[in-house]
């Protein structure tokens, strides 16, 4: 995994300034000093007008998109209001080597042609709250709302992420980032990509993740990943909720598709995700791990399905090594492998090394579980 660099801004030192329109947002930001810390509040007069503008030119800079560089720290609270795009036609914000926070703001109907559709991130840190970012699409390309590299991401209390749409990481695509996730929802998000198109809501490789008290629902991908895709990454899950997401497409890992990672999961549920990949896929109607160590505590998997292995959670064999998944203290309630002739209604154990223990399993078939591993694990 790559280091991230150092990033150091100014600290907020004036009072808000008003701002009533996009393009008076855009003065204020040009003008802002990289020494000084900069404050907006929209005011309750404040507009923002997609039909002010022409289409974008190919080969020029969208005309909304406001860019924020040079080391600038600004803070943004939009007051509840909504910025709303053409589609495709172009991303709102372009952050590069800059701090930037958002507050109570709505960005709608966002994409463009590239990463990105509502926010393109770069060596910076981005800070949210109470935003919502809802059907943004970029096709065929990463992160349908975000696409971040080497950056700092804190998305906060009631963030959320509704019906975006991308070739890859439907929602979010970063690379080399920190994302911190708490209290943040991901809901319809999926990605639309020719054959194997990864990460329902989330695309996040060579990261370093934290994600708690979250939802991630009904996503949906033809690669592996429902709901999130970790490479190379080493994450920690807790008390977060997955539910109906699904990869299909020859792929696995309904909720979370985990390859060469290193990732804690503990106090979370994971229901009626499905792995719908066929004889192409791994299985693990929930997770699928490779090449990676992985911890599961106390948790919980019902109703999750695969058409083939692990109807909850299926391991296998990677070029990098194989797993090492260690199950404690959870609880398993009618998986299912469904196709004839597979196995491992809870759990599938491939070449890794898998052990469960204390953990209670019912209803699960055609049973609890499949391939080579020791399992301490009561029947209920």
């Amino acid at each position: 995994m790559m280091m991230m660099p150092c990033l150091v801004f100014a600290a907020y030192v004036a009072a808000p300034i008003p701002v009533a329109s996009w393009e008076s947002l855009r003065a204020v930001i040009a003008a802002a000093k990289p020494a000084v810390a900069v404050s907006v509040q929209f005011s309750p007069a404040f507009t923002f007008n997609e039909s002010d503008y022409g289409p974008p030119t190919p080969g020029k800079e969208n005309p909304w998109e406001i860019g924020i560089a040079d080391g600038r720290t600004v803070s943004i609270n939009g007051g509840g209001h909504t910025l709303t795009g053409r589609g495709g036609d172009g991303r709102f914000l372009n952050i590069t080597d800059a701090h930037v926070e958002l507050t109570d703001l709505n960005f709608n109907s966002g994409g463009c042609i590239g990463d990105g559709g509502f926010i393109a991130v770069a060596r910076s840190i981005l800070k949210t709250s109470y935003v919502t970012f809802n059907q943004a699409a970029v096709w065929p390309s990463r992160g349908g709302a975000i696409w971040a590299e080497d950056s700092e991401l804190s998305l906060g209390i009631s963030t959320m992420f509704r019906g975006c749409s991308a070739g890859e990481g439907g929602a979010l695509a970063a690379f080399n980032t920190t994302i911190d996730a708490t209290d943040t929802v991901f809901i319809e998000n999926s990605v639309d990509g020719a054959g194997d198109a990864p990460g329902g809501a989330m695309l996040l490789a060579g990261c370093n993740v934290t994600i708690s008290r979250s939802t991630f629902s009904q996503g949906g991908c033809d690669g592996g990943g429902g709901a999130i895709v970790l490479g190379d990454c080493t994450a920690t899950i807790d008390q977060t909720d997955f539910s109906e997401n699904m990869a299909g497409g020859g792929s696995s890992g309904g909720a979370l598709d985990i390859t060469n990672s290193h990732v804690v999961v503990t106090g979370s549920t994971f229901t009626n995700n499905q792995a719908s990949g066929g004889d192409m896929g791994l299985g693990g109607g929930a997770i699928t791990v490779t090449g990676s160590q992985l911890t599961v505590r106390a948790s919980n998997f019902t109703g999750n399905s695969a058409s083939v292995n692990g109807g909850a959670i299926a391991e296998g064999p990677a070029e990098s090594g194989c797993s090492e998944v260690h199950i404690s203290g959870c609880f398993f309630d009618s998986n299912t492998a469904r196709d004839a002739g597979n196995t491992g209604g809870a759990i599938f154990s491939g070449d890794g090394n898998v052990t469960v223990d204390g953990c209670m399993c019912r209803n699960n078939q055609p049973q609890n579980f499949g391939g080579n591993f020791t399992a301490k694990c009561s029947p209920y």
